[in-house]
């Protein structure tokens, strides 16, 4: 129903000779969509809040340091770095 109503917009749209229209047309959607998207800021910004809202469980720094030495790498940090850039 939604995806009819859409294309059924976008017809009546492609019809229209008229820029000044079409520019109001714009202004309209893009004035709704925007006061739609924008949602307020939370006064009050609380990591730890998030973090358990989020479920966030830290990384053990053993197990870490494990996984690092396993891996072995070789290559210098400046090597693995530039070859995120190709």
């Amino acid at each position: 129903m939604l995806h009819s109503k859409k294309l059924h917009l976008i017809h009546q749209i492609l019809q229209i000779n008229d820029e000044a229209l079409i520019d109001e047309l714009i202004v309209q959607v893009k004035s709704k969509t925007l006061g739609q998207i924008i949602k307020p800021i939370h006064p009050h910004f609380d990591l730890e809040a998030i973090k358990r809202a989020q479920g966030h469980q830290p990384i053990n720094k053993a197990e870490f340091d494990q996984l690092i030495k396993e891996l072995d790498i070789q290559e210098p940090l400046e090597d693995l770095l530039a070859m995120l850039t190709k």
